[in-house]
């Protein structure tokens, strides 16, 4: 059985699979470890949805062992006092 997995941005799945098969390995013998693929999909900024379309996980199994994104990966970024309350004097 042969391993391929994804950690960091640099790596990527497919190339990974296809070095594997290039080399011989039948691709029943790779093992994907898709909650990691799955992981890396969401630090890397992917949608729920486009990480089930991408891995075949189901949502559920995706909210229960994937941790979600950073609060710093999601917000919009600040937003200043004019910006939040019109009536505001700075």
């Amino acid at each position: 059985m042969e391993y391929a997995r994804v950690s960091t941005a640099n790596q990527i799945l497919d190339r990974q699979i296809g070095a594997l098969q290039q080399v011989g390995i039948a691709p029943e013998r790779i093992h994907v470890d898709k909650l990691a693929y799955a992981a890396h999909l969401r630090e890397t900024g992917h949608t729920i949805v486009e990480v089930v379309a991408e891995t075949g996980i189901t949502r559920t199994t995706l909210y229960r062992h994937v941790p979600p994104r950073s609060p710093e990966s999601v917000a919009a970024g600040p937003v200043g006092v004019a910006e939040s309350d019109p009536g505001a004097t700075t």
